[in-house]
């Protein structure tokens, strides 16, 4: 099926693509890059280990952009661990795995291990046998150098998660320089046709994998040549080269690789049929796409398939018309054909996504108007999440259906429209309250995240507290202030509206807590402040008069004077004191020898 690629490159602060879907002109992939937020996720950095804790298993690690990020030990490569030369042996018997050479002939069992197409790490059954001899605070000390990978983008207050398993992505494949795969090489489970496979297996066996290396072929590698294959595997093995270079003439913490950008990767994954065309807004855009096609490809591009757009007057995606499809994704609210609706919240636990049937009114009785709005609701929200890459614990509330055949039917249709999503998926069943509960792999940062910023005033709550409520809570506060500590001035610094509500509505309740308190309050309204939390509250000490008796306090005592008027004497006394001769040490006569000593000694 034939794509048409859309790429908005006409301002240098942010790069849109969308992939439409030509059967019905709607957009199936979207993605953005900004400059204000740059990408972790794939780059490889040399890092130090800042510290090491124990009641985590876990490292945190300073790769050298502020925020320190967080390695598990799990992700912690057994290379790097420091123990003594038994302990070496012991961990390398226990590592000990079979790795398929490129003389043996696998047979079809042996091979036919599943990858995802970004899978690395390690098995976790190893991991679990090395996790009960050693513990990260025995064999990882702190100011270690470390190589590390982005695995995950930073999210609110957590760092980046980090890997020291690497994995460099090509165009059809991904090279693993360090994996403890028990294969040398793998093919990606979604390419599930077994003549595919044994072909795919035959061109891998002739790579002659080093060991200790995993090469995994992607989805993309399906219909592709051994030549092209072969090229691409050259092409990593030669990036991996230059990575350890670099890595060798680095000082931790530095940038060691960065990960390919928006632009490249689209050339790189998204054009792989002779039909799909790509269209690009922006000089400098259109010339990079086509220099990564001539590098990757190797041969001329064919007539039509990459052309620049140069109409300024009327933008590109609006020209597709898909920019209006866009702005669908900056709310929380999706309305489908039927008449139904989608309401989608991000928290910071999980996703949340309510099915209501909203003017849904087109069938006969309610359970058929439930089912169709359910299989519709299902293709939207799968295309939902790959537009806005939401990830995590995603938990869908259809609307409830008596007949348990239609709540199987739902959940196969949720499973057939999950498998164009290059993410890893896991789907559940629908539990009693009907609600379906799946997991979805974070690709990268989501389009709220990477396109907005926590709002001032309420601080990602998303509402604030009422005028009067404000006011009252800083009243309260103003309270607190006076019991606890006694002041001759207290001034108030608040946002205007709360200070002339308080002004007006609490003027009597503020004198009369002058008067008990003996106190002046001040309040000052300021235009600055956007939240109620923000405000400040000053207290002004009384002067105290210094009068005689207040000064005859801290004045030294008769004793104490007379104490350091002798000490003063005594060290003047010391140092006029004439010094004391040094003694010269005696010497005894030298007696002189006879000839005989001297010949006998």
């Amino acid at each position: 099926m034939s794509k048409k690629i859309y790429v908005d490159a006409a301002h240098p602060e942010e790069t849109r693509v969308v992939v439409v879907d030509s059967t019905n002109n709607r957009v199936s992939e979207f993605d953005v890059e900004t400059t204000t937020k740059p990408q972790i996720k794939g780059n490889i950095y040399l890092a130090k280990v800042i510290r090491v804790e124990p009641s985590l298993q876990a490292a945190f690690v300073d790769y050298g952009t502020g925020k320190n990020g967080f390695l598990p030990f799990s992700e912690i490569h057994p290379d790097y661990y420091q123990v003594s030369a038994e302990q070496k042996k012991k961990l390398m018997e226990m590592d000990h795995v079979p790795v398929v050479d490129y003389d043996d002939d696998p047979n079809e069992d042996a091979e036919v291990i599943e990858y995802d197409d970004n899978d690395a790490g390690e098995d976790n059954k190893e991991f679990q046998k090395r996790a009960q001899e050693f513990k990260i605070q025995d064999v990882i000390k702190p100011k270690q150098i470390l190589l590390i990978q982005g695995v995950k983008e930073e999210r609110g207050q957590k760092g980046a998660a980090m890997t020291t398993y690497l994995s460099l992505a090509g165009r059809f494949a991904v090279l693993m320089p360090n994996s403890r795969k028990r294969n040398s090489y793998g093919i990606s489970k979604k390419i599930g046709d077994r003549p595919e496979r044994a072909r795919l297996r035959e061109i891998l066996h002739s790579l002659k994998i080093p060991r200790g290396m995993t090469v995994v072929l992607r989805t993309a590698a399906f219909g592709a040549t051994g030549e092209e294959i072969v090229k691409d595997y050259d092409y990593l093995v030669k990036l991996w080269n230059e990575i350890r270079t670099t890595t060798l003439e680095s000082v931790a913490p530095a940038a060691i690789h960065t990960e390919d950008s928006l632009l490249r990767r689209v050339v790189r994954d998204f054009i792989s049929d002779a039909e799909d065309t790509l269209v690009v807004q922006g000089d400098e855009a259109y010339d990079a796409a086509i220099s990564y096609y001539n590098q990757m490809h190797g041969r001329r591009i064919p007539k039509g398939q990459i052309t620049e757009y140069k109409d300024k007057a009327v933008p590109l995606f609006v020209k597709a018309g898909v920019e209006q499809q866009l702005e669908g994704l900056h709310g929380p609210y999706v309305q489908l054909k039927s008449g139904g609706s989608l309401v989608i919240n991000s928290t910071e636990a999980m996703v949340t996504i309510d099915v209501n049937s909203s003017r849904a009114i087109k069938e006969k009785d309610i359970e058929a108007t439930a089912l169709n709005t359910n299989m519709e609701a299902a293709e939207e929200i799968a295309l939902q999440l790959r537009l806005r890459d939401l990830a995590g614990i995603i938990a869908i509330d259809f609307i409830d259906m008596e007949e348990e055949r239609h709540n199987r039917k739902l959940e196969m249709k949720m499973r057939e429209v999950m498998k164009k999503d290059r993410a890893r998926i896991q789907i559940s069943r629908i539990n009693n309250f009907g609600v379906l509960m799946l997991s979805r792999q974070r690709l990268r940062s989501s389009f709220i995240e990477s396109s907005y910023v926590q709002c001032p005033h309420c601080m990602g709550a998303g509402v604030v507290p009422s005028i009067q409520t404000a006011a009252i809570i800083l009243f309260r506060h103003l309270q607190e202030k006076l019991l606890a500590k006694s002041a001759q001035k207290i001034i108030i610094n608040v946002p205007t509206d709360v200070a002339i509500y308080l002004l007006n509505a609490k003027k009597s309740e503020l004198s009369a807590m002058e008067q008990e308190f003996n106190t002046e309050i001040v309040i000052i309204g300021d235009d600055s402040l956007m939240n109620i939390d923000q405000y400040s509250i000053q207290r002004v000490q009384p002067e105290i008069v210094k009068t005689d008796e207040v000064l005859n306090i801290h004045a030294p005592s008769t004793d104490v004077k007379k104490k350091n008027a002798e000490h003063i004497e005594a060290r003047k006394t010391t140092q006029n004191a004439p010094r004391r001769k040094k003694r010269k040490p005696i010497q005894k006569p030298v007696q002189k020898k006879t000839i005989w000593q001297k010949l006998i000694g």
